[in-house]
């Protein structure tokens, strides 16, 4: 795999391990797959973005949005629970920072440029050892 992004190297660097960070709901293929909850990446970068935001306010959000699960966790849900305004949540939804969004336009304009590493991985051999075998036959009973 070629990562590129802001949230490919946040899991590459570590800082991240959750895959429930990038996690959404999204509709069936009849309402073409829309968004029905809040990536984390996305709404830490949203929350980030609000200048006008006493810090406070940007601490509950932040600490909410962390808190939810990922099936959960809508703009509306984020500011009731936070306690703000509950128009707030459509200032939030008309305000997104998108990092899974923007780090795919980046991954098509690196594939359009043709500016990926293609320096070969290093190459590995499987080690069918007797623990191995071992698991294998377990799970076939």
């Amino acid at each position: 795999m070629i990562g590129v992004g802001e949230v490919f190297q946040a899991y590459r660097d570590g800082t991240r391990t959750s895959d429930a960070d990038v996690a959404i709901v999204h509709a069936p293929v009849d309402l073409n797959y829309r968004p029905l909850t809040v990536a984390l990446v996305d709404a830490e970068a949203t929350i980030g973005s609000m200048g006008d935001l006493s810090s406070d306010d940007s601490d509950r959000l932040l600490n909410v949005a962390r808190r939810q699960h990922f099936s959960n966790r809508t703009w509306r849900s984020i500011v009731t629970e936070a306690g703000l305004a509950p128009e707030f949540a459509k200032t939030l939804a008309d305000n997104v920072v998108s990092l899974k969004r923007n780090d795919a336009l980046q991954m098509l304009k690196a594939l359009q440029a043709g500016d990926l590493d293609r320096t070969p991985r290093p190459q590995w051999k499987f080690q069918n050892t007797l623990f191995f075998q071992s698991l294998v036959a377990r799970s076939r009973g």
